[in-house]
């Protein structure tokens, strides 16, 4: 027995919990830089700089995932595509943040503000479109 398709109503529903969800997440991020330190981090500007071109990267990467599989989704008529899409554009938001999660546990850079805000903007950009 095959599932019913979602109405727009409830795809855009789904999208919002998500975008909050993750959204979320990055404050949580920031909490977590916040209150542990790392123990023995290693000063290494040339691992946060290929870390942030990674970020910065992955952050605008996620706009051109999200395009295509709703390119695909409109010329195939699958909306299954578009979640796809909207999810995959949502996780590489997360992990342009998540490298500076990173670049604060082995270098403890003062820099790892800057990934969050990466994330969080292109997170923002994520927002869910109202249903046509």
């Amino acid at each position: 027995m095959t599932p019913k398709p979602l109405t727009p109503q409830a795809e855009r529903r789904f999208q919002l919990i998500l975008w909050a969800a993750m959204l979320f997440s990055l404050g949580m991020y920031f909490v977590i830089i916040r209150v542990v330190h790392p123990g023995e981090p290693v000063d290494n500007p040339l691992l946060v700089r290929i870390l942030l071109v990674a970020s910065a990267v992955f952050a605008l990467g996620s706009f051109g995932v999200r395009k295509a599989f709703e390119a695909r989704a409109r010329s195939q008529k699958t909306p299954e595509l578009q979640r796809i899409g909207f999810m995959i554009g949502m996780v590489m938001s997360e992990a342009a943040a998540l490298f500076g999660v990173v670049a604060w546990f082995v270098t403890a850079t003062e820099l790892y503000f800057v990934f969050l805000i990466i994330g969080f903007v292109s997170m923002l950009f994520h927002y869910p479109a109202k249903p046509e």
